[in-house]
């Protein structure tokens, strides 16, 4: 094979949902591994591909009826940024069930990037003069993946409501018990559900739930993540965390103390994911749960159960301040984005103070406090930070541009020299030929014919040389251009700072969290990370009439 064009890359993209997963007749074809073997067995056999660069982007686990992939989205940047020159799939399904989604990528956006498509199984390829005739079937058989991914979707429901009725478990077993999977029920795990009742005894003997949880993190009782952690072999999910240790609290304590399956019941089907309406995780109305009494065995007595309710106060309606997949109660410029710096968890909204404080005030075993902060200072701060970086990033365009025509204008003066060369080496090539001449006739000797010929491919060569030096120089001043991320940015920048304060698109697009230590000490992580710090550090490198005036 021959050595890789970096200049050139192909990008495979692999995709392969849970509903494929658990269709045992397409398991095999669909699994990463035979797509991949699929591609590579394409790359290898087409030598125009097979020596371009390589690389792959994997959505394991991710639906087609969406575009909210990570991989997908990251491969997408990139052919937005000239980055990738063809993009590989098994099929055009693995690209996108949604026919319309699929009609756009095929027919609109790769064509305007200049990206060829091949899609192998549909025989789709739009270097080939047959693919124009070929993008007349691609909205059928769009059509037929986004009408076949919807029919799958209702009937897997309608299966699975049906196997739940009949006594499926679809779900984990809850904290407290372990799946018996051939009754096909929750048996209690004797060690958590030691802990489960220690709760509810500790409910009953009239301890409020600030006492529960620092009693249960004084006497190092697990919470249920880090007891699955320790316990494998439970199969269990695993939630990652960054914080700095993981703490028992109040939600824990009372969604334990009201959920019925420690009585005995089990109730199923509280929630749906319909692909058919593009819609996940819908709660189904309480009426519609399937509702089993006496499923399995109890932890808690019945009135044991009952009498500990009514000493926790239920708040079925809240969510809590968080964001990513959870419902926002509360609508502010930051909301989603600040993290206590002591125990990791979000902040909490005080709404007639106009200010946050940590969620975890109450527990002793970290240095949360419960000071307030106020929301306006926190926006003055990020938005300074951000209108830094957002100067820098149009002083960083106007250099790029600056360095861009300079090198244009070098470029000029290496082409011109590049001919002179050339002609000088003609010029050296013709005396050459007619010194070879004057040898074949006689009118010179052997001897100045040899010093002569000697000298004369010692300045073709100095001359090659030189041209060869000014030819990679050509190359080097030609591919000097502004970066696209600094050209997409500088846009935005440009639109931001006309504003003059902080909204909530400055913060979806930039911010990824901003977690506080204490008054003044706030610390803000990017979504850019690497280029942004690298613009703050070079805006605190300079001067600047940026005056940061926080209101209090």
């Amino acid at each position: 094979m021959n050595p890789k064009n970096h200049s050139h890359v192909i990008a495979a993209y692999l995709r392969l949902s849970q509903a494929d997963g658990d269709l045992d007749s397409k398991t095999e074809s669909n699994s990463i591994s035979n797509q991949r073997k699929l591609i590579e067995h394409y790359l290898f056999s087409h030598p125009d591909l097979s020596d371009m660069e390589y690389t792959e982007y994997i959505d394991d686990g991710y639906t087609g009826v969406n575009t909210a992939r990570p991989s997908l989205q990251m491969m997408l940047h990139k052919v937005r940024s000239g980055e990738i020159q063809c993009i590989i799939v098994k099929d055009m399904s693995r690209l996108s069930r949604d026919y319309l989604t699929l009609g756009d990528y095929v027919e609109q956006f790769f064509p305007m990037q200049g990206v060829r498509f091949i899609a192998i199984n549909d025989g789709y390829d739009s270097k080939e003069q047959s693919a124009y005739l070929q993008s007349m079937s691609i909205a059928l058989q769009g059509l037929f993946y986004d009408y076949y991914s919807k029919d799958l979707s209702k009937k897997r429901s309608l299966s699975n409501i049906e196997r739940m009725k009949n006594g499926f478990l679809p779900q984990n077993a809850p904290f407290g018990y372990r799946t018996d999977r051939k009754k096909q029920q929750y048996e209690p795990d004797p060690e958590a559900a030691v802990i489960v009742r220690l709760i509810f005894d500790l409910v009953l003997a009239k301890y409020n739930l600030t006492e529960i949880v620092n009693l249960l993190n004084d006497s190092h009782i697990p919470t249920p993540n880090t007891y699955n952690k320790c316990h494998p072999e439970l199969r269990k999910p695993v939630i990652p965390s960054s914080k700095p240790q993981p703490l028992w609290r109040k939600l824990q304590i009372s969604r334990i103390i009201h959920n019925p399956v420690y009585k005995g019941t089990l109730i199923t089907h509280k929630s749906y994911t319909s692909l058919s309406e593009h819609k996940r995780n819908c709660s189904v109305p309480q009426e519609q749960q399937i509702v089993r009494d006496n499923a399995h065995t109890p932890i808690i007595l019945n009135e044991d159960f009952e009498k500990a309710g009514q000493l926790v106060r239920l708040r079925p309606n809240w969510k809590g301040p968080w964001a990513n997949g959870r419902k926002q109660t509360s609508d502010y410029v930051l909301v989603g984005t600040l993290r206590c710096g002591h125990c990791g968890f979000y902040m909490f909204y005080v709404k007639e103070k106009l200010a946050v404080r940590c969620t975890n005030h109450y527990l002793q075993h970290t240095n949360c406090t419960n000071d307030i902060y106020s929301l306006p200072v926190l926006e003055d701060y990020v938005f300074y930070e951000l209108r830094a970086i957002f100067t820098q990033i149009l002083l960083e365009k106007a250099q790029q541009e600056e360095t861009v025509r300079q090198a244009k204008r070098q470029l000029k003066d290496c082409q011109r020299q590049i001919l002179t060369l050339k002609r000088q080496l003609e010029t050296v090539i013709r005396e050459k030929r007619k010194l070879f001449e004057a040898f074949s006739s006689g009118e010179i000797t052997q001897t100045d014919f040899s010093s002569r010929k000697k000298a004369l491919t010692h300045s073709s060569d100095e001359i090659q040389a030189r041209i060869t030096d000014q030819e990679k120089e050509e190359d080097a001043l030609s591919s000097v251009t502004v970066s696209p991320e600094i050209l997409v940015l500088a846009e935005k920048a440009e639109h931001y700072l006309s504003e003059g304060a902080l909204s909530r698109d400055m913060v979806t697009d930039y911010v990824k969290e901003v977690k506080i230590y204490g008054v003044d000490d706030y610390r803000i992580t990017w979504k850019y990370p690497e280029l942004f710090e690298e613009m703050r550090r070079k805006a605190d490198g300079m001067e600047t009439e940026l005056n940061y005036n926080p209101r209090h």
